[in-house]
């Protein structure tokens, strides 16, 4: 399993960053909600913004 399976998925809120391109603002948002550091949520948000 990789490293970006193993953490929560990413709420609505989040996702919506993504749609809109605001990866900055989803990161830190992630890392916030997820209590991870921030190289862990930039992974887990470029993961959802290549799905």
């Amino acid at each position: 399993m990789n490293e970006v399976a193993e953490h929560p998925k990413p709420s609505p809120e989040i996702e919506q960053l993504v749609l809109f391109g605001r990866i900055d603002e989803a990161v830190a948002l992630y890392a916030k909600q997820a209590e991870v550091d921030e190289a862990t949520a930039r992974a887990v948000v470029e993961a959802l913004a290549e799905s």
